[in-house]
């Protein structure tokens, strides 16, 4: 055999091999059974079927889900007083009128009359005035619970039973301690006392500590104020005050 008739031969042999393997992948690439897809596995789990996941309070038990900070900033002889929460959790949880989103982190205030929105209960107003209040609040106190659901929903329910603002009588200082104090052990209970200038010596007396917590500013679709039997979309020229006018 000369070797125009071996290279004919191996060509045959090689066109052969090329064809029948493009068959076969084909064949299991319609089927389903063979699939790549740049920077996944090969075996993916399912989106759909993780998205569908829910929240099982029966095996979580008493397990932490979520950690609440009772904050304090002094400015002056004014400043505020908030709760802000870390979902611990890749579930959504329940917190009063919203619902947590997985690992989200929120603050929860009541905040002055003079507010585009009305004084009362407002969902991430400090986290997004949290360049105003990170730089004000140079004396910023906080302590923090792990809580599990149950005191979830206490606090929750806490939450969804306030929602005014009365200077001395009603303010940030009462909103917060209140709701705290439904879930916080006996040695770590705070009084408010007027003003968050004296509540700070009361917070500090507990174990509360400076710089614990920088928030994260949330997007203002996640900024809501609380209304009666709900929430609504929180309009942004009600975070435009500075610090002082909590």
């Amino acid at each position: 055999m000369n070797l125009k008739k071996i290279i004919s031969v191996l060509l045959v042999i090689a066109l052969f091999i090329t064809t029948f393997s493009c068959t076969v992948f084909a064949k299991e690439s319609s089927t389903g059974s063979f699939s790549i897809v740049a920077g996944e596995e090969e075996n993916p789990s399912n989106p759909e079927e993780e998205a569908s996941k829910e929240f099982n309070e029966e095996e979580w038990g008493n397990a932490p889900v979520v950690r609440v900070y009772l904050c304090l900033t002094v400015n002056s002889f004014t400043g505020h007083v908030w709760l802000y929460f870390v979902n611990l959790t890749p579930y959504e949880l329940p917190l009063g009128y919203v619902t947590l989103q997985p690992y989200e982190e929120m603050s929860v205030g009541s905040l002055r009359n003079t507010r585009k929105d009305g004084g009362g209960t407002y969902y991430n107003g400090e986290a997004f005035m949290a360049d105003d209040l990170n730089s004000v609040g140079r004396h910023t106190r906080s302590i923090y619970e792990d809580i599990n659901y149950d005191q979830l929903k206490t606090i929750g329910k806490k939450i969804t039973s306030r929602n005014s603002y009365i200077l001395l009588f009603d303010n940030c200082g009462d909103f917060a301690c209140a709701c705290w104090n439904t879930i916080a052990p006996s040695g770590k209970k705070v009084v408010n006392v007027l003003v968050p200038l004296f509540t700070a010596v009361n917070l500090a007396i507990v174990g509360g500590k400076k710089n614990q917590i920088v928030m994260k500013r949330p997007d203002i679709s996640r900024t809501f104020k609380q209304t009666k039997n709900g929430i609504k979309q929180a309009d942004e020229k009600s975070f435009r005050a500075s610090c002082v006018n909590w």
